[in-house]
């Protein structure tokens, strides 16, 4: 991929319920920017009474599989 100055196109398309409004989003990776051999960090946690959330404050953070 970096020989060849590939790159990968993402693109995502959805509905914003608040307006129900198609929203759409597009983004673009050069292979300098792909981590191989790693993975996104878990964003979800559980609280002892059940509950479900998310910390974004971990939202880029990744690790390296070994």
């Amino acid at each position: 991929m970096l020989q060849s100055k590939a790159q990968i196109l993402v693109s995502l398309s959805g509905i914003d319920e608040t307006v129900a409004q198609m929203t759409h989003a597009r983004q673009t990776y050069p292979a300098t920017k792909i981590l191989w051999n790693h993975q996104f960090v878990d964003i979800f946690y559980d609280t002892p009474d059940g509950d479900r959330y998310l910390d974004f404050t971990h939202f880029d953070d990744v690790i390296i599989n070994q």
